[in-house]
């Protein structure tokens, strides 16, 4: 079985709390019960490529309500487990930071979560 989690955040590129934790350590534990699972996540500006080996995969176009958006998704691998990362401007890719105002992270992440599915098929 196939399992792709979606997370706002991951260790140990983006960590704030349990979530990161979490999306850290369960990949590995649901590998070891047979099933592939990978994490996809939003490639904030503070994560370092180099660091995690994190290269770029493809880009497609993404049409919205208000107009199309350039979505980039890179990948890496940690811990046995693979990564994709999505990058849109001005949605992830510039901010040092994960969460910022509720004002300005609600469409983030309803965007986010409108490319999932965009990003697997």
């Amino acid at each position: 079985m196939n399992v792709l989690l979606a997370a706002a955040e991951g260790a140990p590129f983006a960590k704030v709390g349990g979530v990161g934790d979490v999306i850290g350590s369960l990949p590995k534990a649901l590998k070891r019960l047979g099933l592939d699972a990978r994490v996809i996540m939003p490639l904030y500006g503070q994560i370092n490529h180099e660091r995690y080996g994190i290269h770029y995969m493809f880009s497609f176009p993404f049409s919205k309500r208000n107009g199309t958006a350039e979505v980039h998704v890179f990948t890496a691998e940690h811990n046995d487990t693979t990564f994709y990362f999505v990058k849109s401007w001005p949605f992830f890719g510039d901010e040092n930071t994960v969460y910022t105002e509720w004002n300005w992270d609600m469409p983030r992440f309803i965007f986010f979560n409108q490319v999932i599915p965009a990003v697997a098929w």
